[in-house]
């Protein structure tokens, strides 16, 4: 079964399907304000049949009208409101549905817990959403404040620092005594450096070798380091001196 509105009023002719009683009041509603209309509600069965029961205002005063299968009037008699057409109405749809009347209520309900179910579920994506935010935030706030920290790492492993962590350091000078070149496995040569250097009173020797990439050394140039006062042969090399 289906359940037509027809609309007249204000020269206007609106005829809607509707699934529910709340459609059907929400369209009276609508124009009950106006002077003069008619409300149609057409039930329409498989088989070609027709039951309506219309509401008919002109200025204050109300009918209700009962239409047979050949739309032809049997009943019609005088209402104080509109309010009152609900009842009525209820009574029409529970005849002429029948065994449908469920359904078609059924409809109306499975539509307001939609609603519903709508309406918990975007107060929860708004809550969720700004737990997220937070979350974003806190993790924007968490990179600020440990960037300092990851700088800070990254420079003592660039610099070779890492190697003083809690221990006392100073610059000393190293000299390079000695030199010569090897053949390096990946081919080509490198060079080797032979140098001398003192701290704290004691003299230590180390060698390093260089690459073409920091240029040819010569005897007497020297080596700036940077060691532990704790184990001078825990160093890094800062800078290379020419001799001229």
């Amino acid at each position: 079964m289906r359940v037509l509105v027809r609309l007249l009023y204000d020269f206007k002719d609106e005829t809607t399907e509707v699934d529910s009683r709340e459609e059907i009041v929400n369209l009276v509603e609508s124009i009950k304000s106006t002077r003069v209309f008619h409300a149609f509600v057409y039930v329409l069965s498989y088989v070609d049949q027709r039951k309506t029961i219309v509401l008919k205002k002109n200025n204050d005063k109300l009918l209700i009208e009962y239409l047979n299968n050949n739309q032809v009037t049997f009943s019609e008699f005088e209402i104080s409101s509109v309010s009152s057409f609900y009842g009525y109405l209820d009574n029409f749809l529970e005849k002429n549905l029948d065994h449908d009347n469920e359904i078609f209520f059924q409809k109306k309900n499975e539509k307001e817990k939609a609603k519903e179910k709508y309406k918990i579920w975007k107060q929860k994506y708004i809550i969720e959403q700004g737990i997220e935010r937070k979350k974003k935030w806190i993790k924007v706030l968490i990179g600020i404040a440990l960037l300092p920290i990851f700088i800070y790492i990254v420079n003592l492993i660039y610099t070779g620092d890492y190697k003083f962590i809690g221990q006392k350091t100073q610059i000393v000078k190293a000299h390079i005594y000695k030199t010569n070149w090897a053949y390096a496995s990946s081919g080509g040569y490198y060079q080797r450096l032979y140098y001398r250097f003192d701290c704290n009173g004691k003299s230590y020797n180390d060698i390093t070798r260089i690459n073409k990439f920091v240029g040819k050394r010569k005897v007497g140039d020297s080596i700036i380091l940077k060691v532990s006062e704790s184990d001078p042969m825990r160093y890094v090399i800062k800078k290379y001196i020419t001799t001229k």
